[in-house]
């Protein structure tokens, strides 16, 4: 268009270019959902990112937010809430499947109960809410394309949080408010209970450090400076991304395509990642558009990339990670201390847990949940046989209950590690046998 443009301004000057642009073919950049550094995560590394990132929340919220700074200089100074607000917003990522543009944009008024209704413009103090316990919350969506300004083109409509993102949510609100509270009051700023909460509701949701170390001369500048539509210490795209990042570096997820433990873990990973399982699952383009907030024509690639391509991804690397840590320390028999022992109902031993604390924390049924875990040690003598066989057998229950294929993936994956498991110790009990010939 812009050669175009110039070749009516000046027809013999522009003519070659003109011609030649209406002739070569522009090759524009194609997302590759299948890329290892980054596309779709593989069921492997997904499953270690959800696993130990829903750990590193539930241990944050467990521990609490720690004492207040004592120095009253420092009120500002939010401690823990900044790390909490990284773990929300990387939650909200990994929930509502949308990018750091359109999070960034989100205020208290955007999340709300099930079953309320937004309000317009103008701030209505009826549509406020205080969450309960049994709340699940929606959250209201704002475009973010380059015509769009500013928290001015909410999407049709809200997305739903599921119970435990909700529950986050609530904690990390109660603290938000209490902190805030100890701010306003170390300034001599005295709000009515109605003006805190047109103040809350205001507020970003993800927040710049900047919201906590304003020394505000006076309430009239506080609702000056944070309005509806005002950017004001919301934290920018680039802060957002950089912020989950290190919190993902941190989490040190297992990857087979990546054994040094730098597995990077952002927005475009986990778009990948859901779209492709959205592909798999059957849904079509319209829906899986719909999902993640784009077009159908931006869908099509999680269409276009076929099984097989997604399964070798996994298939390539599953169990590589898994049997290094199981297979770490030479065992031949259990631990004495019965509370380290892995078997199932019917007494066939498995292995043994290298932490029991590590154990404690898990929700995965025992034994066959045990492999992949990095917790976890083979029995070299196992009866890994009979294990194997219970999870076929639970898998082709479910399969005949309908129960979808992205709900069975992770059984599959842990069938996947039996086998491998199996084939290992078949090896080392081989070698051994030759050893002793």
């Amino acid at each position: 268009m812009f050669i175009h443009h110039l070749y009516r301004t000046n027809v013999k000057r522009w003519e070659s270019v003109y011609q030649w642009s209406r002739t070569a073919k522009v090759v524009r950049g194609k997302s590759n959902p299948s890329d290892p550094e980054r596309g779709c995560l593989s069921d492997t590394e997904s499953y270690d990112f959800e696993l130990k990132f829903n750990r590193q929340m539930s241990h944050f919220i467990k521990n609490g937010f720690g004492p207040d700074n004592p120095r009253p200089d420092r009120l500002h100074m939010v401690g823990h809430l900044t790390s909490f607000c990284y773990l929300v917003a990387a939650r909200f990522m990994q929930v509502l499947v949308r990018r750091p543009a359109n999070l960034i944009q989100l205020k208290w008024s955007d999340v709300i109960p099930v079953g309320a209704t937004y309000m317009n413009k103008e701030y209505d103090i009826k549509l406020k809410y205080e969450f309960s316990d049994e709340s699940e919350l929606q959250v209201r969506i704002w475009k973010a394309k380059q015509k769009n300004l500013f928290r001015q083109a909410p999407e049709r409509e809200p997305l739903l949080l599921n119970s435990r993102a909700s529950y986050e949510v609530m904690l990390y609100k109660q603290e938000y408010i209490r902190r805030l509270n100890l701010r306003l009051n170390s300034l001599d700023i005295n709000l009515t209970n109605r003006e805190m909460l047109e103040l809350i509701s205001q507020c970003p949701l993800f927040f710049d450090s900047q919201l906590f170390a304003t020394k505000f001369a006076s309430k009239e500048q506080l609702f000056d400076s944070i309005g509806l539509e005002s950017q004001a210490f919301h934290l920018q795209p680039e802060n957002f991304r950089s912020a989950i990042a290190g919190m993902v570096k941190k989490l040190n997820i297992k990857s087979e395509r990546a054994p040094s433990g730098t597995l990077k873990v952002g927005n475009n990973r986990i778009r990948h990642t859901v779209g492709t399982r959205a592909a798999r699952s059957g849904l079509s383009k319209i829906q899986i558009a719909k999902l993640m907030g784009n077009t159908p024509r931006a869908a099509q690639v999680y269409i276009d990339l076929s099984n097989e391509q997604r399964a070798s991804i996994d298939e390539k690397f599953a169990g590589n990670t898994f049997l290094i840590s199981a297979f770490s320390t030479s065992i031949t028999e259990l631990l004495s201390s019965p509370d380290y022992v892995i078997e199932d109902e019917y007494g066939c031993q498995a292995g043994q847990a290298k932490s029991q604390h590590g154990c404690s924390q898990c929700t995965e049924s025992r034994p066959i949940g045990c492999y992949g875990c990095d917790n976890f040690l083979a029995l070299l003598t196992g009866n890994h046989r009979s294990i194997l066989e219970q999870a076929k057998t639970k898998l082709e229950l479910r399969e005949q209950l309908g129960e979808p294929t992205l709900a069975l993936g992770r059984l599959s994956m842990q069938i996947q590690y039996i086998e491998a498991t199996i084939g290992a110790c078949d090896a080392i009990l081989e070698q051994k046998g030759k050893l002793n010939a």
